[in-house]
């Protein structure tokens, strides 16, 4: 099927799931502009006859429930359905993310606050199918898919999956029948193929269960008389709370919540429960009328009595909260200032990096995913491939690859067309003297890019290899934060920071000379400018300089620019090594594609933290690096960018201000704490659509402005209200 083209649009890239009647396939879609990815299911050719013509009704009902949930954005749209060769062929959205499964693992409890929101986020989705009047009927980990915007899609509503056979007495006969679905989250009603809503009820409870106890769903005991899920003792949770899931679980369908929209209402109930504050007691409450209201010995209070008792601040009436609020104007205004100020000198001799970096990663995290670039393809060598490929080195220890199966690799990659050949592979010795082939390829191959490591960022420096020829050598040299975070992409090192005596003296990082050579083919040559900045097309590379952002003290030596990761799970497609040599990847991907090849195995110690991944294998950095550079040129992705610092100083300014008068509008410390909530919110909201379109702006500085001026303004408040009260 690999390589395939059905119906003449949709090219099949790699099979990823298979099932007793259906096999599932990643596909291309040749025919829409932006040629996305989708998922096709086919019927296998060996149904067995007894079931073929019931397989084939499932099959139709699947396109027929896909069609009319597909409007929801939380399930996969049906894109096409058709037969071929008498085969049928449903063809639907290609979900980027991974399933749930990688969250709840056997033995790892999830925490109840995470599994009410995985059941808050999940359930409306299952709430909206009932309402069509749909059993999913499979509903387990491995069928709900997290996005990388954290938003869970449920996934598989048709029967080309696992499908099993069951012998059931009817009316005193056998009689087979399919029956849909995963051993432990299948009711009793399901098993006898006769399933309700109130079955998918079952399996999302289950799978909740499940994540609470770290037990796997068909390991839970249950009760031999009642046939009840035994789990309570085994999870640490409300009351509220288990009492919902325990209703989901029921053994009879008729105990159980009819549908999801049942369930999703009585979990709701156990949110709002377990927010709501405490019943409002008598010393908290704030007369405006001439009553009395107890004490605690019993006796009786007046009003005027109660400002010296109550454990709440006299009440100022609304008549000179309103108007006093323009008098004192020029105190908020002032409070503001000094909270800028002080705000601005804390930032500006790093008081705030490290959480203001921190930040930054999470804004990256949830920006929208992104598709993978199609120029590049990553030959990763793993663990598996290091023991199998590699080799002893006299003097240097085990390499990753050994000389003849990298020559293996060049002269496979170069059959298959690849338009460059990046390696990504530390090999300063000299080739092995029966692998002359390789030699030539380092010295006369010019798509051939290699690395080295410079002094420059500290550490030994590290030689290319030997035949290889200056001008087609990078430096694999990586920047990294304090906290050990590399967010910075270095494109070239200026001459204070090269050695010429050193073995490494290469001037442009492996990425920015891959770059190079790609879009000299598109006749693009790289320049700089007056100012020492990058510039290729019209793309400039503007140079990070203390103060971009959140790096007020930063080593900005040579030619960086902030990294702007793609955001996607991995940059690229990737295939092993081993998969590379066998001829099981589709040579699609490698032709006319820039081929990545480096180490991911935790054993060369290649492995960075980065603010998407923290266990991030180089060459999968590099690949980032070099999409940056590719995409900001010729797609005009943008790179990161962040306002100067009087711009910066403004914003946290108004944000200030914002604080100050919320703090001396709102009187109700309920009122102001929910208000002051909402700003933060509209706050991290604009910081994060700005992020999305590559734009660095203060976050933490301002929301510290804002609680602080509000904070400033009630202890005023309160102090001026109280001298007046003990004035009278």
């Amino acid at each position: 099927m690999l390589g395939q083209i059905l119906d003449g649009r949709y090219e099949i890239l790699e099979k990823i799931g298979e099932g007793a009647f259906g096999e599932t396939y990643l596909a291309q879609d040749h025919k829409r502009p932006s040629h996305p990815q989708c998922v096709v299911k086919r019927l296998r050719s060996d149904i067995p006859s007894q079931y073929h013509q019931r397989v084939i009704e499932f099959f139709h009902q699947e396109a027929a429930v896909l069609e009319k949930l597909g409007e929801h954005p939380q399930i996969p749209q049906l894109l096409a359905h058709f037969a071929i060769d008498d085969r049928l062929v449903i063809v639907q959205e290609y979900i980027l993310g991974t399933s749930l499964r990688a969250e709840i693992v056997p033995g790892k409890p999830l925490s109840e606050e995470a599994v009410m929101s995985i059941l808050q986020d999940i359930l409306p989705v299952l709430a909206f199918v009932h309402r069509k009047n749909v059993v999913h009927r499979d509903i387990k980990p491995e069928n709900i898919i997290r996005q990388p915007d954290g938003k869970l899609v449920l996934i598989d509503f048709g029967a080309v999956k696992e499908l099993g056979t069951l012998i059931a007495t009817a009316e005193g006969g056998l009689k087979t029948s399919i029956v849909i679905g995963t051993t432990g989250y299948m009711p009793s009603e399901q098993i006898k193929g006769r399933p309700q809503l109130a079955s998918d009820v079952y399996a999302v409870g289950m799978m909740a269960i499940e994540a609470l106890t770290g037990i796997p769903a068909p390991a839970l005991p249950e009760d031999s008389q009642t046939g009840e899920v035994i789990w309570r003792d085994r999870a640490q949770i409300s009351d509220r709370f288990a009492w919902v899931l325990e209703s989901m679980v029921r053994e009879r369908h008729t105990s159980r919540y009819p549908s999801a929209i049942e369930a999703l209402e009585a979990l709701n109930q156990v949110f709002v429960d377990s927010s709501s504050s405490a019943p409002v007691s008598s010393s908290t409450v704030t007369q405006s009328s001439p009553i009395t209201i107890a004490s605690a010995t019993g006796s009786r209070l007046a009003p005027t009595q109660m400002s010296n008792t109550s454990s709440r601040s006299p009440r100022i009436s609304p008549q000179l909260s309103r108007t006093g609020l323009r008098s004192a104007f020029p105190k908020v205004l002032m409070a503001s200032l000094l909270v800028t100020f002080g705000v601005v000198a804390g930032r500006s001799i790093g008081l705030f990096q490290s959480v203001e970096l921190n930040t930054f990663d999470h804004l990256l995290r949830w920006r929208p995913s992104e598709p993978v670039d199609d120029r590049l393809f990553i030959v990763t060598i793993d663990e598996a491939d290091r023991q199998t490929y590699g080799e002893e080195v006299a003097g240097i220890g085990r390499v990753s690859i050994s000389d003849r199966y990298l020559n293996q690799l060049l002269q496979k990659l170069n059959q298959e067309h690849a338009v460059l050949i990046g390696l990504d592979l530390y090999r300063d010795f000299p080739v092995d003297p029966n692998q002359a082939e390789l030699a030539r390829e380092f010295q006369q191959n010019p798509n051939v890019i290699t690395v080295c490591k410079t002094k420059a960022l500290g550490g030994d420096s590290i030689a290319p290899p030997p035949d290889a020829v200056a001008d087609r050598i990078g430096f694999s040299d990586f920047v990294v934060d304090s906290d050990d975070v590399l967010r910075r992409h270095l494109l070239a090192a200026t001459s204070e920071m090269i050695d010429p005596d050193a073995p490494c003296t290469a001037p442009y990082a492996f990425s920015t000379l891959l770059a190079f050579r790609y879009l000299q083919i598109q006749g693009l040559a790289p320049d700089f400018t007056s100012e020492g900045n990058l510039q290729l097309g019209n793309t400039i590379f503007m140079r990070l300089q203390p103060g971009t952002g959140a790096y007020e003290r930063v080593d900005a030596q040579g030619n960086q620019v902030l990294l702007n990761y793609r955001s996607a799970p991995t940059p690229a497609r990737q295939a092993t090594l081993r998969d590379v040599l066998s001829g099981r990847t589709n040579p699609a991907f490698i032709r006319n594609r820039i081929v990545l090849v480096g180490v991911t195995a935790d054993s060369a110690g290649d492995i960075w933290r980065t603010p998407l991944d923290d266990n991030m294998p180089g060459v999968v950095v590099q690949a980032h690096m070099l999409s940056q550079i590719l995409s900001a040129v010729t797609n005009r992705r943008p790179l990161i960018w962040a306002w100067s610092s009087w711009v910066e100083t403004l914003w946290i300014g108004v944000w200030s201000v914002i604080g100050g008068v919320l703090g001396w509008y709102f009187r109700s410390p309920l009122k102001l704490g929910l208000t002051l909530i909402l700003a933060s919110g509209v706050l991290i909201g604009i910081c994060w659509g700005v992020m999305t379109q590559a734009g660095w702006i203060p976050l933490v500085p301002p929301l510290i402005g804002l609680l602080l001026a509000s904070g400033i303004m009630i202890v005023y408040f309160r102090s001026h209200i109280q001298s007046s009260t003990e004035a009278k």
